[in-house]
């Protein structure tokens, strides 16, 4: 766009016929017009080359059975790509109107359209009106098509009225002959003046100005704040909450739900029954309250024996700035007593500027969208360490210490949708006859009338109070997992009717799962397992029995060949994955302190490992261990702003509660045993049940299971792993020494060893041969090779020993029936090691 775009608007002069054509009685804006048009069409024609290369792509690479749907293709281009290039080519050449040469406008433009791109929307006074060219209709998807199509409408109103009031000043001060200085062609627009030009001008800047204040209005109804506005209103709020954010909160028992959903206008209601209680040993006289759908949507609100609090400066100012109400008892509520609390809540239709949670096809809200939340406030706070130091924060507001019995009293779902432990939940939803509702909770009945479809769901036994609730135009395919543990389970797959590509392959990992899992830990504890396609994210999300299961990361990603050791099957793994959280999550939970989303994450992760292994086999678990453990884990943690804390008290970092965790799960497999490492998770599921409520666990529990139940030898290792934050350096000293005897070959392997430990604070890294009281002591796996490892990893080695180096350097001798081509140190890469290139010796 800059070079052709600057190109098109010099071409005459630079040519040099622009003295024969400035002499034609051509017009200035049949010049213009032209000039646009012909960047408008270079724009077009590569996008439509691009999107013809995609369908040809598509077609080689589709597996032979998706589709090509033209107008997907052209939508997506006409829509995401051509409206956006095309108003930003148009202001580059409208730049060159003022410039005095075509190279310096080329770069001024180059700068605008980076300005445009990356410094805008940092502005402390940006807004949404003021960023040229911001033209989108959401995103795409098959399910739904765009997820804001108004939006386009009006912004392509708003800037084409900007766009051709430029191109009426570009024709006002047209180049033409030979004397074109910018000050004589400002003073020379009079004489430009035309009805037409002016006729143009009074409708762009009616167009710009009329849908400028509809957005405006609408931007205003939203309570739009930018950013950095968001940023200053988080840290007042901490600063005007510091007094109460810690005060006692009620406990959810059980939850009743009656939700109606309109798609084809983007609404719903929900109307909820809570049995609150009182578990504390005093009495609770004050509590916030919240929505997802803020409270202004709050139709209806019946607590026992409360009221709502609007006579004091902090209780006004929550409702007015933060959305929260403040509920006082009266009578307080008493340690034991239970409440009942009845409300409603509403979802409104899409607006000009902002999309309803609502989607006419694959809604997906969880119950901290839709319902209330006592208290919670402390996940409003800011926690970058930078930001906190601007606003004069002071520390973050740490998750607390593991060794604190308060905070045992709280599971880690407390911080998602307030404070319970296992509730009683039923539901009955309602959508339109050609949508399938779906919730947690045993299926119970369905009635299908007057244009509605309604059913209704219950929990067997008490569940997290953690809820989907989801409707959209499904398709349904059910299965049976035989299970030996018990009753069958009913298997069912919610999808979209042409979204049919990975459902067999769904259907064998949930298979492999639920055996694996079943098999290792203990019995699966639901009567269903069902999963549900949902549009326009790239997540899954684990309820009780139910995963919601976004389109882009399973239903339409291709698995690849499963005999293909170099590809890894996502579709697979994420399946496996979200199944495992109903064992690490819907069983086992941990307390809201210091580890315990590991016991989530991290717990799910090692049983997702061991399930896409059975299900494949070495090689492609080796991949895939590789390509989302050990990459994303050295690279997420350095963009970490806070401190890296040791594994065993990480709270919300992804890279330590997804990645190293499985890390460490997959280094103690392969160096301790998968054996005693699953007994160990096992023995920590049997103890730590959740349904037993109160107290919870944390990794003070496993981390003591595993010391119990390994042989003492590996204690440092677990140590290393767990309580320090370890890096292993290993490497061939020299050359490797082969002689022949006989038979055998006697090899000589010179290995060079170190450990270092980073600190918490600063990560400055220390050798253990700089630190008093601590030595070399590491178990390492030494492979040999035949055909290079590199293809599938170091999967198939002809001999391999389990060493133990309590050296630096260190030579080991071992006598082989074959003479190795490849020797490989940590071919498993079970230890934390940043750079394996030196950990590969070629004996050729």
């Amino acid at each position: 766009m800059v070079f052709f775009g600057s190109d098109l608007m010099w071409r005459d002069r630079t040519s040099n016929i622009h003295g024969i054509l400035d002499a034609t009685p051509v017009k200035n804006s049949t010049l213009l017009f032209a000039k646009w048009g012909a960047l408008a069409l270079l724009i077009l024609t590569l996008i439509l080359g691009l999107l013809v290369a995609g369908m040809i792509a598509q077609l080689i690479f589709g597996w032979g059975n998706i589709p090509v749907v033209p107008s997907t293709f052209l939508a997506i281009g006409l829509v995401s790509f051509f409206t956006t290039f095309f108003f930003q080519g148009m202001l580059v050449m409208f730049i060159q109107n003022f410039m005095p040469g075509r190279i310096i406008g080329m770069f001024v433009g180059a700068g605008a359209l980076v300005s445009l791109i990356f410094v805008i929307g940092n502005l402390p006074f940006y807004h949404p009106l003021m960023n040229y060219g911001s033209i989108g209709a959401g995103a795409y998807s098959e399910m739904g098509g765009f997820s804001a199509p108004k939006s386009y409408g009006w912004e392509f109103a708003y800037w084409a009225g900007f766009l051709l009031i430029l191109g009426t000043i570009s024709t006002w001060i047209w180049r033409r002959g030979y004397q074109v200085s910018l000050a004589g062609r400002l003073r020379s627009i009079r004489d430009n003046l035309t009805a037409y030009s002016l006729s143009a001008a009074i409708l762009g800047v009616s167009l710009f100005l009329g849908f400028g204040v509809l957005g405006s209005q609408s931007y205003t109804a939203e309570k739009y704040v930018n950013s950095n506005q968001v940023e200053k209103i988080r840290a007042e709020f901490e600063k005007s909450v510091a007094g109460i954010w810690q005060d006692l909160e009620p406990r959810i028992t059980k939850v009743s739900v009656l939700a109606d959903f309109f798609p084809e206008n983007q609404t719903a209601t929900f109307d909820g029954t809570y049995i609150i209680d009182n578990p504390h040993e005093e009495t609770i006289e004050r509590v916030t309250l919240s929505s997802g759908v803020g409270i202004d949507n709050i139709t209806k609100l019946k607590i026992e024996g409360g009221t709502e609090v609007a006579d004091d400066d902090l209780s006004k100012k929550l409702k007015k700035e933060y959305d929260i109400l403040t509920i006082k008892f009266d009578p307080a509520l008493a340690p034991g007593e239970k409440r009942e609390v009845k409300f409603s809540t509403k979802f409104n239709g899409s607006t000009l500027t902002e999309s309803s949670d609502i989607l006419r096809n694959g809604t997906f809200l969880n119950n901290s969208d839709a319902l209330l939340i006592f208290g919670n406030l402390e996940t409003q706070f800011i926690s970058n360490p930078d930001k906190r130091r601007k606003y004069d924060l002071g520390d973050r507001v740490e998750w607390p210490d593991r060794e604190n019995e308060e905070a045992r009293k709280y599971h880690l779902l407390t911080s998602a949708s307030g404070y319970a432990d296992f509730v009683d939940f039923d539901a009955k939803i309602c959508t339109t006859e050609n949508q399938i509702p779906v919730a947690p909770g045993k299926f119970i009945s369905e009635d299908i009338s007057n244009g509605r479809r309604c059913r209704v769901y219950k929990s067997i036994n008490p569940i997290l109070n953690f809820f989907s609730f989801m409707t959209a135009e499904y398709e349904l395919q059910r299965q049976t997992w035989n299970n030996p543990a018990g009753d069958n389970i009913d298997l069912e797959i919610y999808f979209h009717p042409t979204h049919n590509y990975n459902i067999e392959l769904m259907f064998e990992s949930m298979k492999q799962a639920l055996s694996t899992y079943t098999e290792t830990f203990s019995p699966y504890q639901y009567a269903q397992l069902r999963i549900m396609e949902f549009p326009y994210q790239s997540f899954a999300q684990a309820f009780a029995g139910t995963v919601p299961f976004s389109e882009n990361i399973g239903f339409v990603q291709n698995p690849g060949d499963s005999d293909d050791p170099k590809r890894v099957d996502y579709a697979s793994y994420v399946t496996m994955h979200e199944i495992g959280h109903q064992w690490f999550a819907h069983q086992l939970i941990g307390a809201f302190a210091k580890g315990s989303n590991l016991l989530s994450e991290g717990l799910t992760e090692n049983a997702t490992m061991l399930a896409y292994e059975n299900h494949y086999d070495f090689t492609k678990a080796r991949r895939m261990h590789e390509e989302r453990t050990t990459q994303q884990y050295l690279t997420q943690r350095t963009f970490d702003n806070d401190d890296e804390p040791v594994l065993a008290k990480a709270e919300g970092q992804p890279y330590l509660n997804y990645n190293k965790t499985s890390w460490v799960f997959w280094g103690m497999r392969h160096i301790i045993g998968n054996e005693v490492v699953q007994n160990s998770v096992k023995r920590m599921l049997q103890e730590h049940n959740g349904n037993m409520g109160a107290p919870y666990p944390t990794t003070l529990e496993l981390i003591k299971i595993l010391n119990e139940e390994v042989n003492p030898k590996y204690h440092k290792l677990i140590d290393d792993y767990w309580n320090k934050i370890t890096f292993w350096e290993l490497s061939f000293t020299s050359d490797v020494e082969i002689l022949q005897k006989d038979k055998s070959f006697e090899v000589s392997v010179p290995i060079t060893l170190d450990k270092k430990y980073a600190a918490e604070k600063d990560g400055k890294e220390t050798s253990v041969s700089d630190i008093e009281e601590e030595s070399l002591n590491e178990w390492v796996e030494i492979s040999f090779y035949i055909e290079d490892p590199e293809d599938d990893l170091g999967a198939n080695p002809f001999h391999s020993k389990l060493v133990q180096l309590s050296e630096p350097k260190t030579v080991l001798k071992f006598n082989l029936k074959e003479k190795p081509k490849y020797i490989v140190l940590d071919p498993k890469r079970a230890l934390i090691e940043r750079n394996v290139k030196d950990n590969t010796k070629s004996t050729m």
